[in-house]
Parts: structure tokens; C-alpha cells; sequence
């Protein structure tokens, strides 16, 4: 090429800070420094993201991505034909800025995409807990019912007292660990409310039914369950009229032609009590 026909002077970058050209045609490659004269934060690797230590997957998405900064990427800076050299100004033009709005990635995106996977693995990992503490819930449930509810039924005297003491333990501790696991919360409080009943108190034990169909509304087969024990109990004490409003409710609400074989059966029992 001519000195005096213009020319071109490509410029291959890493950093927003130049140095020294040999040649109108020499390659140079910048290091990238380690703050933004901009931003005044670290970029590439030593974004302060990587320093959120527990959440190490995002952590460690965030420093390749930021490290993706570092892309070198050409831009063709026109040089006069009696420029002899260019300056340190014409050097910097079209190099990449550690700053917020450089030509690299930026430090916001970098912060949105970890900030994005921090959300993500906290959400799974809110899924496993959940997922865990329905096992957990489930667990100490059944332990309770089949390790100490189940036998008081056919113990007596003081080992029967042992096992319905120890069943309502339990049962009271899945409601108190387990408050967001409403399926098992209800079943427990049912079961309390039929230890009760099986005790004499029918007083503690409609108020433990009655908690399953206040609490528990969504639980359908508990709710049932709940208003059928309520009904039976009250019928069986001979307070008829009580009981009555019980089967009444049972009617309004479960009395569905698309119902379950089982629930039409207890729909239909709580006609007949309803006709006697």
C-alpha cells in the first residue's frame, strides 16, 4: 500500500486502557486492568458477585460470565495520509470500556444473569424443602399412628392410657412442626379429636373436628370425616338435635351426583338419620 492512499489500522482489544503502538499496522493486545475507571467496581473475574460465597453455582456463572469481557473484537479506525503515527487518543478510540456502558458484557447484565440464578437455585431449592418436609410430615404421622394410636385401641388399663398419651404427642407435634402440610395437619387433628371421643371428652373432641372444618376447608375427605364423627357422637349421646344439624350440613355439601361411591354412602346415612 502507498504512503499517500489512506489505510486502515485494526486494533484488536482486551481492556478499555491502550498501549503503545509500533506500527500503523501492529496488533496490540490490551490486558484487562483490574478496575473500572467508570464504574469504580472489578470487572471480569473479580466482580463483587462472585463473592456471594453459598449460592456457589451462581457464583460461579457469574465469574465466566464476566470473564466473557476479556472477547477481543476489531475495530477499523481510519489514519490519515500524513499521520505518522496515531495518538494515544486515536488508540483508545473503538476499544472496549470497563465501564457500565462498554462494548464488552456489561457489569449490570452480569449482576441481572446471577442475580437470576441465585432466584432459580433458591427456588429449587425452597422445592426440595418442601418436598422433604411433606416426607417428613408423612413419616411422623404414620409412625404415630401405627406405632401408638392403632394399639390403644385393643390395649387396656394404664398401657392403653401410655399409647393414647404418646399418640397425642405425636399428633400434636405434626401440627406444630408441620403447619403448612394441611393434608396431615388435618388427618392429625381428626385423630386427636377421635382419641378424645374414645377418652369420654366429647367436648375436646368436637372442638378438635371443629378445627378441621374451619382450618382445613379444602380437605374434603377430612372435612367429611369431621362432620360424620361430630354427627355420630352427638347422636350416640343422645342429642339429637345437635346431631341433626351436623347431617344437615353434610347434605348441603357433599350431597353431589358426580360424588365418590363412599361419600354418596355416607350422604345417604345422613339422610336417614335426618328421617328419623
Amino acid at each position: 500500500m502507498s504512503r499517500g492512499s489512506p489505510g486502515r489500522w485494526k486494533v484488536q482489544a482486551m481492556s478499555a486502557k491502550g498501549s503503545k503502538m509500533r506500527s500503523p499496522k501492529a496488533e496490540v493486545r490490551r490486558k484487562p486492568e483490574g478496575r473500572s475507571p467508570k464504574c469504580g467496581r472489578t470487572w471480569g473475574a473479580n466482580v463483587g458477585i462472585y463473592r456471594l460465597g453459598a449460592w456457589g453455582g451462581a457464583a460461579t456463572v457469574a465469574k465466566h460470565i464476566g470473564a466473557m469481557n476479556a472477547i477481543r473484537w476489531s475495530a477499523d479506525i481510519p489514519v490519515g495520509p500524513m499521520s505518522p503515527s496515531p495518538t494515544k487518543a486515536d488508540r483508545n478510540v473503538g476499544a472496549p470500556r470497563a465501564s457500565c456502558g462498554g462494548r464488552g458484557i456489561p457489569n449490570l447484565l452480569v449482576w441481572i444473569l446471577a442475580v437470576g440464578m441465585v432466584v432459580l437455585a433458591g427456588c429449587q431449592r425452597e422445592g426440595g424443602d418442601l418436598r422433604q418436609r411433606e416426607s417428613a410430615a408423612k413419616a411422623l404421622f404414620e409412625r404415630t399412628a401405627k406405632a401408638f394410636h392403632l394399639p390403644s385401641a385393643s390395649a387396656t388399663g394404664a398401657e392403653q392410657k401410655r399409647l393414647e398419651a404418646e399418640a397425642v404427642r405425636g399428633y400434636e407435634q405434626v401440627l406444630r412442626q408441620f403447619p403448612e402440610q394441611e393434608y396431615w395437619c388435618a388427618e392429625a387433628l381428626r385423630s386427636l379429636g377421635n382419641i378424645r371421643a374414645v377418652q369420654g371428652n366429647t367436648t375436646a373432641a368436637l372442638e378438635c373436628w371443629s378445627q378441621v372444618t374451619a382450618r382445613y376447608p379444602q380437605q374434603d375427605w377430612e372435612v367429611l370425616m369431621a362432620l360424620k364423627s361430630s354427627a355420630d357422637l352427638l347422636w350416640e349421646a343422645n342429642r339429637r338435635a345437635e346431631a341433626k344439624a351436623f347431617y344437615q350440613r353434610i347434605m348441603a355439601q357433599f350431597d353431589q351426583t358426580n360424588a365418590s361411591p363412599v361419600v354418596q354412602t355416607v350422604v345417604r346415612g345422613s339422610k336417614l338419620k335426618l328421617e328419623q
